[in-house]
């Protein structure tokens, strides 16, 4: 075992303490168990993703492509609906505020 010095936030240190001391555990058991606990996520995640890629079929990647030639088309043909459509996609405005601002909604 070998033992090593590691900066952390203090809130951080404070939550591995309260874990240490809930579980009657060391420290270092809290952090083991932490990046145990983190490493099976990550790999799990991973192998999901492998997974998926591997099941994709090139139909569904087919399908984005079109949709997204269609869309572009539509933007081309009528910039107002392309900026209206980025508006909704990019802000947190509430879709109220939306369409006070951008439709004559008869509700000013």
């Amino acid at each position: 075992m070998n033992k090593t010095t590691v900066a952390i936030k203090q809130d951080i240190r404070r939550k591995v303490k309260r874990l240490a001391s809930i579980l009657d555990v060391s420290q270092g058991e809290v952090i083991e168990r932490a990046v145990d606990m983190f490493e099976n996520s990550v790999l799990s995640q991973l192998s999901q993703k492998k997974a998926m890629e591997k099941n994709s079929s090139p139909g569904k990647r087919d399908i984005n492509k079109i949709l997204e030639d269609a869309t572009q088309k539509v933007w081309d043909r009528d910039p107002e609906v392309k900026a209206l459509q980025e508006k909704l996609q990019s802000g947190p405005e509430t879709i109220d505020d939306f369409i006070l601002t951008n439709w004559n909604s008869g509700l000013e």
